[in-house]
This record gives C-alpha cells, structure tokens and sequence, in this order.
C-alpha cells in the first residue's frame, strides 16, 4: 500500500513537471505568420564599420515598403540582436541599426601585487538571446497591426557593399 502511494505521488510530481515545461516551451517560442503583411521593394543590410576602435561596427537593415498604412513594423531581429525600428521621414524606409562594440577601453592594472589587480573589471560575455533561430540573411520581423501583434520572416536578405567611415581628426 505505501509503495503505491509512492508511485501515485511520483507520477504526480513527474506530470506537474511535464505540464509546467510544456508551458514554459510554449511562452518563449514565437509564432511567425506565414505571410508578410506588407510588401518590400528590395530589403537590404550593410555592414558598417567606424574609423576608430572605440567607434565599433555593425548592421543597417533597410526595409522599404510599398503599401501597408495599416501596419507599423516595430522591430527587428537580426543575426544575434534586436533593435527597434525607425521609420524614415516622408517615406515609406524602415531602418535598423544593429550596434557591435563601441564601448572605450578602461584602463587594466597589470600587477605583481595581486591585491591591485582585484581593481580590473571583468569583461561582460553575456551573449543577447533572441526569441529565433536565424540564419546568415534571414531577420523576423515584429509588427502590429489594429491591436494585433504579429512576427514575420525576410528569409533572404540582400547584402550591399560594407561601409568604412574614415576616422575624423578633431580640430
């Protein structure tokens, strides 16, 4: 009677554990429409890269739509980041820059003195998770549309000539 018991509470504890991981599934994936709610003339990125270290590099998507007055793309999501959107003014040219380093040097403590050393900050590895798998040239898309949130996906991306932006000498 007690291993019955036991089996009986084992099977309740393994189907509530079951049950809740379904769920948690569930909530992280999105679900991407099958088709585009708006229609785009010749979506490209480029890659970018500043004349100084301390400048970075990264992506511009451009996204130029023709009709969809209904629908506003909110986001994007591309190779491992996410950005909102900017329209362009008086036209119809959503726009994401995707940001890779640009952050200045700190100083480093290089010491015999272990004590000084403990100074020196770590460096942040943490890698951005987007809701999607994505490859090479593909991107989703976040939208609404009335009170309707929606994904979609760019499944092949043009990808323009790379852009170097000379360094400025400060006057």
């Amino acid at each position: 009677m007690k291993n019955m018991f036991k089996i009986k509470k084992w099977a309740f504890g393994l189907g509530i554990i079951t049950l809740a991981t379904g769920f948690t599934q569930c909530a992280s994936s999105q679900k991407i429409d099958e088709k585009a709610p708006v229609v785009f003339k010749d979506a490209y990125f480029q890659k970018w890269a500043a004349g100084i270290q301390e400048g970075g590099y990264g992506y511009t998507v451009y996204l130029p739509v023709e009709g969809g007055e209904s629908v506003k793309l909110d986001s994007l999501y591309f190779r491992d980041r996410g950005v909102a959107l900017e329209k362009k003014a008086n036209e119809n040219v959503y726009i994401g820059n995707i940001n890779y380093g640009g952050e200045i040097k700190k100083e480093v403590i290089i010491s015999s003195d272990v004590k000084e050393e403990v100074q020196n900050e770590l460096p942040d590895l943490k890698k951005e998770k987007i809701p999607f798998e994505l490859k090479g040239n593909e991107c989703v898309i976040s939208y609404t549309k009335g009170n309707k949130k929606g994904y979609f996906k760019v499944d092949d991306l043009k990808e323009k000539q790379s852009i170097s932006y000379p360094m400025q000498i400060q006057q």
